[in-house]
């Protein structure tokens, strides 16, 4: 499926979205668009890490930026999955998005928990 959330040209792995999904979307353009960093929430359910991966590909196709993404993950199962479906979908997205000279080659990240990933020094416990 492929569409546009304002300006980004996406590339959607289902026949079907949910009107949570395209929220979501809208909720990542405008964090991405901001110049700083950004923590989310995303309850798990109904493709949420999908759409995340997702839109973070097609983001960075379409500004030709190199934004990172850090994904955290309650459990080991969920994140070879999770790995499992981006490197098809980025096979997938690379032949769709073929373009000279770019191509999408992010790294990704997955904590296997919150209590791996601990921004702030005062929030660890002791």
């Amino acid at each position: 499926m492929k569409f546009f959330i304002e300006n980004v040209y996406v590339l959607f792995p289902f026949n079907i979205i949910f009107p949570e999904q395209i929220q979501l979307m809208y909720i990542l353009k405008k964090l991405f668009d901001n110049k700083s960093h950004g923590i989310m929430g995303i309850p798990p359910g109904i493709g949420f890490s999908m759409v995340t991966i997702c839109f973070f590909i097609s983001y960075n196709f379409s500004t030709k930026l190199k934004k990172k993404l850090i994904y955290c993950l309650r459990k080991e199962v969920d994140s070879i999955s999770l790995i499992e479906q981006f490197r098809t979908y980025l096979g997938e997205s690379n032949e769709k998005f073929s373009i000279k000279n770019f191509e999408i080659s992010p790294q990704i990240t997955v904590p296997f928990g919150k209590k791996t990933l601990c921004i702030e020094e005062r929030l660890k416990p002791r």
